[in-house]
């Protein structure tokens, strides 16, 4: 065994998912260094360490001292850090046409709408999980503190409870006999359904169901209609063939389904289907964008018609957001409230019915 390879592999730094505000921070900024007549190995020198982009810190600096032993800048950021395809080859095609400044431009903006729509999402989610949260502590108050006392109550009177009572009751003994076990298994299940989902086509068919469900399925395709629309505009701006850059996106989509659905559509492109007819077939991405496709294909100004759909799309995902998150907030909130309000009857009918045998 080579002990030098070995020390070399142990010692590589494991990059995460870099942060896209700071990639579009970075991009836009060193798009601004470009135009201001500096070349990039002086704008990374100038960007490497800078506070707003703290993420990318490490990886520039190497970045940097590649670029002076003679690397390319394409090279270098597929070497250090975990970046996507997209990137590096968008980068590197700025270096190879010399429009590097334009395309990092673009690039940022592309980045920063992902963000965008990523922090809107996650903010909208904020509420339904502090409900969530909040209903779990509730639910383990009363198990733990609240339903022992009335449990011993109902005993002593020895009277016949509601069958909701008795669900209850159940639900109580069996996470005071089986609780550690039962969080144990849960776990378990968790950390093996993390696994499948990562190394097995588990992801792909939940991907697909999340596609096909009512009103949310159509939205969400919508969402990632905007992303692809976005990356094939820049794309083909920039020259890159319009086959090769629907290759290059296809990987990093961040949906499974929807990715291989458009790696058999590439297939079926180079067999010598038309592109228009192959994105009809995708019945996961709207009609107006293969009928915009094909308006492309026959005008031969499919950058520009590409452009007008990312435009377009930019605005529906929007509103394809805002419609998602008005279907879960309602759904979770009447979720907890039957919970809760199966809880209060289970309680408060043996606890009337015992009043009125007192009042008696």
């Amino acid at each position: 065994m080579d002990i030098t390879k070995v020390s070399k592999i142990l010692n590589k730094p494991i990059y995460l998912k870099q942060n896209n505000k700071h990639i579009s921070i970075f991009l836009n900024e060193f798009s601004s260094l470009l135009r201001a007549g500096i070349n990039s190995e002086e704008a990374i020198y100038i960007l490497k360490d800078q506070k707003e982009i703290g993420s990318l810190n490490e990886i520039l600096n190497s970045v940097y001292e590649d670029l002076i032993r003679g690397q390319s800048l394409s090279e270098s950021f597929l070497t250090h850090g975990n970046f996507e395809e997209f990137l590096i080859t968008m980068i590197k095609t700025g270096e190879e046409t010399g429009r590097i400044q334009e395309i990092t431009k673009d690039l940022s903006q592309y980045y920063k709408r992902i963000y965008q729509v990523d922090k809107k999402v996650q903010g909208a989610m904020v509420y339904p999980v502090i409900l969530m949260v909040t209903a779990i502590f509730v639910l383990f108050f009363i198990f733990t503190y609240v339903m022992p006392t009335f449990l011993e109550l109902f005993r002593e009177n020895d009277q016949v409870l509601p069958l909701s009572t008795r669900i209850l009751i159940a639900i109580v003994n069996f996470f005071n006999d089986y609780g550690n076990i039962f969080f144990i298994s849960l776990m378990s299940l968790i950390i093996i359904f993390v696994i499948a989902y990562k190394k097995t086509g588990l992801k792909k068919w939940i991907d697909k169901v999340i596609l096909k469900l009512p009103i949310i399925g159509k939205n969400y395709g919508k969402i990632l209609t905007s992303r692809i629309a976005m990356a094939l505009s820049i794309s083909t701006k920039a020259g890159v063939n319009f086959l090769d850059s629907l290759e290059i996106i296809s990987q990093g989509i961040g949906n499974r389904y929807l990715e291989d659905e458009i790696g058999e559509g590439l297939i079926a492109i180079e067999n010598g289907d038309s592109i228009s007819e192959t994105f009809k077939g995708i019945k996961t991405l709207p009609n107006l964008f293969s009928s915009m496709i094909e308006v492309g294909e026959k005008t031969g100004e499919l950058s520009e018609i590409l452009k007008e759909i990312s435009r377009h799309y930019k605005e529906e995902s929007d509103y394809a957001i805002d419609n998602i998150i008005k279907i879960f907030e309602p759904v979770i909130i009447i979720v907890m409230a039957i919970i809760i309000g199966f809880i209060v009857i289970s309680i408060a009918t043996p606890m009337f019915d015992l009043i009125n045998n007192y009042s008696i």
